[in-house]
């Protein structure tokens, strides 16, 4: 908490950073959005070597033009600012406002690993600019240089989760260059100082969004193993260690789901960098509890259910699947990587099914050509490929779309399409 002494000083604090916390309004469509291939730094006449998908097999074929629509809806996102729109509401024909950086991060995060298993240089370039522009929201630590963080205080912005976003978001370009790898240490430097307190760790609380909230320490365990393949140090094994076994007990009796997906991915990376087959059998149990959250028989009476995850009101009344069903999709693909490496074809076949299911149902959520014919034909390329809240709500945030087409080229990633 803070006083109300504070306030001016966080006040002038946000305009004076640049911040995306502040509520903007709405505006009309159609000024904002660039075209594909107009941005300052794409070169519309450079040849582009595309993962070619003549080889996939039928349901290969689907899902790798879902994700790549969906990946096209996020470059085209980008405006000429730099920024992602943080969302549309067709129904309005405006913006959303109120800019998250934790969804602008999530987006450049995304369109990175598009970018990689589709290898389409388009987005990885645009991802990079992203990422550059996000770390002006950063500062180094007056105390320790070696340390960097958002600028914004925690009460308004997470640093810790701020931080490992754009951490993984930089290791998720296929080639990153040697600026946005030195600002990754500073922010593995400051998530490492994060990590080394365990006063919350029983207290780590989840939220039902797709942002991360309540996930942060995991977050920052992910990322600083991530960091370890292109920037390896023996501390960041050392420390992801004592951060996963401090809080193994809360991980693994804490029922809220909600942070499951990212916990799965830190326990991944743990078991990719050290082969200790405790921290796959945790990621297996995790993924078998959200296996339960699955509709994975067809209802008659709500067939487009089928996939999605199942959510309850707070009277105990189900209540249709939506986009978060992505945290499905996201944790079941990073569950089958960890089964590949642990060469246990059983799970990886019974994840394989369950991810395969989940993207289904994101298809029903997704604005193709076919459900969007109703669209005048100057907006449609507003929201084709992008994913929408649910089947009765049409919105398009930008953090829907980015968690879908991160897991749609996970998917590729395990079929062993994408590198």
């Amino acid at each position: 908490m803070f006083s109300l002494r504070s306030v001016p000083a966080l006040i002038s604090l946000i305009f004076f950073s640049s911040s995306l916390s502040v509520a903007q309004t709405p505006t009309p469509l159609g000024q904002a959005i660039i075209p594909v291939s107009v941005k300052s730094g794409d070169n519309p006449d450079k040849k582009i070597q595309l993962l070619d998908d003549s080889k996939f097999t039928p349901l290969q074929k689907q899902f790798f033009h879902s994700g790549k629509s969906g990946a096209e809806w996020l470059y085209r996102m980008n405006t000429v600012k730099g920024r992602f729109i943080n969302g549309i509401r067709p129904s309005l024909k405006v913006e959303m406002e109120n800019e998250s950086f934790i969804h602008q991060a999530g987006a450049a995060l995304a369109l990175a690993r598009a970018g990689r298993v589709y290898k389409d240089e388009r987005f990885s370039v645009r991802s990079s600019q992203a990422i550059l522009l996000l770390l002006e929201d950063t500062i180094t630590d007056p105390k320790n240089p070696a340390s960097r963080y958002t600028i914004l205080p925690n009460q308004i912005l997470d640093r810790q989760l701020s931080a490992g976003f754009l951490l993984l978001a930089i290791h998720e370009l296929t080639n990153p260059k040697a600026d946005l790898l030195d600002a990754g240490e500073q922010l593995a430097n400051f998530l490492r100082s994060t990590l080394a307190d365990t006063t919350t760790i029983d207290k780590e609380t989840a939220v039902e969004e797709l942002d991360g909230k309540g996930c942060e320490s995991a977050v920052a365990i992910a990322a600083i193993l991530k960091s370890n393949q292109l920037r390896p140090a023996p501390w960041k094994t050392d420390v992801a260690k004592k951060a996963i076994i401090s809080r193994w007990n809360a991980w693994k009796n804490q029922k809220e789901t909600a942070p499951y997906p990212w916990r799965i991915l830190a326990l991944h990376e743990a078991f990719k960098t050290s082969a200790e087959k405790p921290y796959a059998e945790l990621a297996f149990e995790l993924a078998d509890r959200l296996s339960t959250m699955q509709y994975d028989q067809i209802d008659p009476r709500k067939p487009a259910w089928y996939g999605g995850m199942k959510t309850l009101s707070a009277q105990g009344v189900e209540l249709m699947p939506g986009v978060m069903s992505c945290i499905l999709a996201e944790s079941f693909a990073v569950a089958c990587l960890t089964a590949q490496l642990s060469a246990d074809s059983a799970r990886h076949d019974k994840y394989m099914q369950r991810l395969a299911q989940a993207l289904q149902f994101s298809q029903t959520i997704q604005y193709t050509e076919s459900n969007a014919i109703h669209f005048a034909e100057w907006f449609r390329p507003r929201v084709l490929g992008g994913f929408h809240n649910s089947p009765q709500d049409g919105d398009l945030r930008l953090d829907y779309t980015s968690h879908c087409v991160a897991a749609y080229a996970l998917y590729l990633q395990v079929c062993s399409i994408g590198s």
